[in-house]
């Protein structure tokens, strides 16, 4: 990690919320609907962190089903917002952890979640608040991860430059987008094993392991 850290950039599903298996949940729902029994493990990989269009076409292609994708994306955002309304948590974690980022440094949000839900999050929990707006989505930036635009894209919206930036991702796309954008990017073990995100500068599986990580750095500096 490069001296100088001033910000902590996050990722949503997998990362600030207990998401991932909402929409594991959510996407077999989707899918069963079309006839298909349940999802690879190799798609699971690629569906992570992908936008609410790419991601459903993706599935659509993966299973060779010819519909059109943006009435087919609509479906899978509708499924998604009752899940996000009555079963999302936050991770085991990361509220603690948020305290003890904001006494330190800038933070922010950059997922690619669909911003059709921010609403709905906001006046659930107000998410927004949570980081003085600072909350971006891929539907902001002209392309998801793994490109680097929406890391680029919040980094400037907090003025701080993207290598005094350090990442919290789950999903190999996310970890490869901010890479990309030269940010430093730390792995969080939460929906894939360590080994497939290997891609990070390093991976920790609990908050207390990157409290204590980005502690030391700081110290350090």
């Amino acid at each position: 990690m490069k001296k100088g850290i001033e910000a902590i950039i996050f990722d949503a599903d997998g990362v600030i919320f207990d998401s991932e298996k909402l929409w594991d949940v959510g996407d077999a729902e989707f899918m069963a609907k079309r006839g298909v029994p349940g999802l690879s493990s190799e798609v699971k990989a690629k569906l992570a962190g992908t936008s609410l269009l790419d991601g459903t076409a993706l599935l659509l292609d993966s299973y060779q089903i010819k519909e059109d994708v943006h009435t087919a994306a609509k479906e899978r955002i509708g499924i998604m917002e009752k899940k996000y309304a009555n079963e999302l948590e936050f991770m085991e974690g990361f509220k603690e952890f948020l305290d003890f980022a904001q006494g330190r440094l800038q933070t922010a949000v950059a997922t690619s979640m669909s911003k059709h839900l921010f609403p709905l999050l906001d006046k659930n929990i107000g998410f927004l608040k949570m980081f003085g707006g600072h909350v971006y989505s891929v539907n902001e930036v002209p392309h998801a991860k793994p490109a680097p635009d929406i890391y680029l894209y919040a980094a400037k919206q907090i003025d701080v430059a993207p290598e005094k930036c350090v990442v919290i991702e789950d999903a190999p796309n996310g970890i490869l987008a901010a890479k990309s954008a030269g940010m430093y990017c730390i792995g969080f073990a939460s929906t894939f094993p360590p080994d497939l995100l290997n891609k990070a500068d390093i991976v920790f599986q609990t908050f207390d392991e990157i409290s204590g990580f980005i502690e030391n750095k700081l110290n350090a500096l």
